[in-house]
């Protein structure tokens, strides 16, 4: 029979799977882990969107 395995060659063998696999983590954003009353915004706090007004594109007058 051959000779026992040292630790690190033990180690290494349990640990192939998780290098060949690593499993995604499932943590949440880091907001979610903080105090809700800093991280809720209430339908009044936020931000709204600012819609741009279209332009007219940009015409050389020099050559009219």
């Amino acid at each position: 029979m051959s000779a026992p395995m040292s630790p690190e060659e033990y180690l290494a063998v349990l640990l192939a799977p998780a290098r060949r696999a690593p499993e995604p983590s499932r943590a949440l954003p880091a907001a979610a882990y903080r105090d809700p009353a800093q991280s809720v915004q209430m339908a009044a706090e936020k931000v709204k969107p600012v819609r741009k007004k279209p332009r007219p594109p940009k015409v050389n007058k020099k050559w009219r």
